[in-house]
């Protein structure tokens, strides 16, 4: 009598958890505007996960992210029904992604680790003797302003002849100056090769520049500011077709451009660039695909991520 009891108990018990994380896991569908593949496949994966261990669930999460719903997406419902982040335990990545640096460990680590599986670890010439702090999946990267900044190592990989970046930054309340948050090429030669983005003059105003073999850059001044002291996801894409630069999901420029990037062939890409424009702040999940991603995919990557 006691073991049936028992029997009952727990699948009683596990009916009402199923409903609670169903009810978690629509409100948090609908807090994030997320599209209807995306409804679909989150509500199946919390239905499964509800019945696996640890280790199981590892394999779960991987299923569904091999699947295409963004690691974003995976990485805050899972904090939401489990209380902790697995983002490390995200494995398979789009095979058109060539750089993700998401500085989820605790403290500092130099290099700080791609997680692409292309290798592109980023090299920081300074490692602060503090704890990292909070990012906006986890921990994030800091930039003092004056001296800090990252190098990685250039290779056909980070050269793609389309191409999308996206990184989130967070600069401070002070006033904001002339600085580069990240680039391709030319730090050291004149600023003539490959990309870079800026946070340009007194006005903040998000810049880009994007060189063509021209004897200076194509820069594209957008509309929008960073704001101070909050975080702004970042995206600047490539195409052949057009240059399109967006704040928060939302495009705000794009410029009609078909040659090929001049990219210079051993400079590396920098984050928090240097030489006299050092980013002031937090930056973090900087990502580079080596193809355009799509208006609704650049949306749904920022609406995944976001607090």
């Amino acid at each position: 009598m006691p073991t049936k009891f028992n029997q009952a108990r727990n699948f009683a018990l596990t009916c009402g958890k199923q409903v609670e994380i169903e009810n978690k896991v629509k409100n948090f569908i609908l807090q994030r505007r997320v599209n209807n593949l995306n409804t679909n496949y989150l509500m199946l994966y919390a239905k499964n996960i509800i019945k696996k261990n640890e280790a199981e669930s590892i394999i779960e999460l991987n299923k569904w992210a091999f699947r295409g719903i963004h690691r974003g997406y995976l990485t805050r419902l899972s904090e939401l029904l489990t209380t902790k982040s697995i983002e490390q335990s995200i494995k398979l990545r789009p095979k058109d992604m060539v750089l993700l640096l998401n500085f989820k460990e605790k403290e500092f680590i130099n290099p700080e680790i791609d997680l692409s599986g292309y290798g592109n670890d980023c090299l920081f010439n300074l490692t602060p003797m503090f704890e990292r702090p909070k990012g906006v999946l986890g921990g994030g990267a800091f930039f003092d302003g004056k001296t800090r900044y990252g190098e990685i190592s250039i290779n056909d990989s980070l050269k793609p002849a389309n191409f999308t970046f996206m990184c989130w930054v967070r600069p401070p309340w002070q006033a904001p100056k002339d600085e580069g948050i990240a680039g391709h090429g030319g730090v050291w030669a004149g600023f003539s090769y490959g990309w870079r983005i800026l946070r340009w003059g007194v006005s903040a105003k998000l810049t880009v520049q994007i060189n063509f073999g021209d004897p200076g850059p194509i820069t594209i001044e957008a509309e929008g500011v960073l704001g101070r002291d909050k975080w702004t996801h970042l995206a600047l894409s490539y195409d052949h077709e057009y240059i399109r630069v967006f704040i928060n999901g939302t495009k705000i420029k794009e410029v009609a451009e078909t040659r090929n990037i001049n990219y210079h062939p051993t400079e590396p890409m920098m984050l928090g660039i240097n030489k006299d424009w050092f980013f002031d702040g937090l930056m973090d999940e900087v990502v580079m695909y080596n193809r355009a991603l799509s208006e609704s995919e650049i949306l749904e990557i920022y609406r995944s991520e976001k607090f």
